[in-house]
């Protein structure tokens, strides 16, 4: 009994650090954490500091809440008096709809960019072309900005390829994957618990080999007996190894991928 309780002591030791470290967490100023029970999202937070969730059950996805800058290449764009200038911009955006965000774009700020590029060059060529030099000279400034800013959000809104249904569809998707990714941990760790239970409640009834082992083991010498002794042990240790290597990567992947 002594060996075994040396033996499960740092087992149970390791165990309880990744139950710890699972289940805490912390939020930095100007961030979103989003936490998700079993791939839906429970819960949002923005304030910072330590925060803690049900390990096992619960993750989290992060999400930049700062300012982002975001410089569009530069592109030739010809005027409504056939001029061509070059028009060289750079756009300022931020999250402000978190969960919107994760299940249109799943969180993905190259996503954002190709959108805001898209909006925002379609938007821009097509004020400009709609006026001559001189006009796009005179509106520079706060004015032409207003302008591109204001019909980029539109048609951001009624661009055909912005179809939510696409986004809630992407989001949905790696949900139901991550519920039963989820849903099959349980069930293997029910069915272990289950298998051990009717283990300790039918061990009276089963034979025991105990007599044989002595007989058995009286033809091994005491040197024999040792090395036997010390294979078991290695193989013990291989085993609790790679049940921890294989909780830790659980832990890892649980903590920072939404999806396994």
């Amino acid at each position: 009994m002594k060996k075994t309780g040396k033996v499960l002591a740092p087992v149970l030791a390791l165990l309880l650090v990744f139950v710890l470290c699972n289940s805490l967490y912390t939020v930095q100023p100007k961030e979103y954490v989003a936490v998700r029970q079993f791939g839906r999202i429970v819960n949002v937070v923005d304030t910072p500091g330590l925060k803690a969730k049900i390990p096992f059950v619960q993750t989290i996805q992060r999400i930049s809440a700062a300012t982002i800058l975001y410089d569009i290449p530069a592109s030739d764009i010809i005027t409504k008096d056939k001029k061509s200038m070059i028009s060289d911009n750079y756009v300022l955006w931020r999250v402000t709809d978190p969960t919107l965000y994760i299940q249109t774009l799943n969180a993905i700020e190259a996503r954002a960019a190709e959108r805001i590029e898209a909006a925002v060059y379609n938007s821009l060529k097509k004020i400009l072309s709609n006026m001559t030099q001189d006009e796009i000279i005179a509106a520079r400034g706060e004015r032409l900005t207003q302008l591109i800013t204001e019909a980029a959000n539109a048609g951001a809104v009624l661009d055909p390829s912005n179809l939510e249904a696409i986004g809630q569809f992407c989001g949905n998707y790696l949900n139901y994957f991550n519920t039963g990714i989820h849903y099959s941990f349980i069930a293997s760790v029910c069915a272990m618990l289950i298998s051990l239970a009717i283990f300790l409640a039918t061990k009276k009834i089963l034979p025991t080999p105990g007599k044989k082992e002595t007989a058995v083991s009286a033809g091994y010498t005491e040197e024999e007996k040792l090395a036997m002794a010390k294979e078991i042990k290695q193989r013990m240790y291989a085993l609790f190894a790679v049940l921890g290597v294989v909780i830790f990567f659980w832990f890892s992947f649980h903590q920072n991928g939404q999806s396994l």
